[in-house]
């Protein structure tokens, strides 16, 4: 099974499983995701411009989760990562102007722009945005 998918699947599963648990039950795995986000965000530089709850330059995370927490899991994922790494433009007018974010494939690995938006995903459930 190729990373892509066995990803999909993962995010599939954390998201699925944890939508309907009680906060208790879904607070360490929420923590978890946003520390981990955090801290690949520190190490690329994204928290210059984004983090989990609060507006800097671009749309916080928990913004991004929350608009795409009706699409499919795999066709967020794949658009989110594209985004991240040919960059975008227009899609968040209420920041910046909607002026977009720089590309990003050439300073930071594949790897790390799928985690990235692997976390953000997690956050999208509807429980998690709601209770934390």
């Amino acid at each position: 099974m190729s990373i892509k998918y066995s990803s999909v699947l993962i995010v599939s599963l954390f998201v699925g499983l944890f939508a309907g648990c009680e906060q208790q039950a879904s607070s360490p795995v929420l923590n978890n995701a946003k520390t981990e986000l955090f801290k690949l965000g520190q190490a690329h530089g994204c928290i210059e411009c984004h983090r989990t709850n609060g507006t800097v330059i671009g749309p916080s995370w928990m913004d991004i989760a929350e608009r795409y927490k009706d699409a499919p899991t795999e066709d967020a994922r794949a658009l989110l990562i594209e985004r991240v790494k040919k960059g975008s433009k227009g899609n968040w007018y209420t920041w910046k102007g909607g002026e977009g974010m720089a590309p990003l494939e050439k300073r930071v690995s594949s790897e790390a722009i799928e985690k990235l938006v692997d976390y953000i995903l997690i956050l999208r459930a509807s429980d998690f945005s709601s209770k934390f």
